[in-house]
């Protein structure tokens, strides 16, 4: 049930990206306790600093894939 609930959460903000309407967790990570049926909303701020989402972001997968270790 749980993959479910998880699938139907992120294709729901997959079609809201793509059509362009509603409002999506851009900057907002949705939290969801199975055991209680609850959700909780974090909103997160951009870290300057982040090599992937910073300022100078990488510009490449094989950047972010070295930034990786891998």
């Amino acid at each position: 049930m749980l993959p479910g609930i998880m699938g139907l959460l992120q294709a729901n903000e997959v079609i809201k990206l793509i059509v362009g309407i509603g409002e999506t967790l851009v900057g907002r990570l949705l939290m969801f306790d199975a055991l209680s049926s609850s959700f909780m909303e974090l909103r997160l701020r951009r870290d300057p600093d982040c090599p992937v989402c910073g300022s100078a972001p990488a510009r490449s997968p094989a950047d972010v894939a070295a930034l990786a270790g891998q």
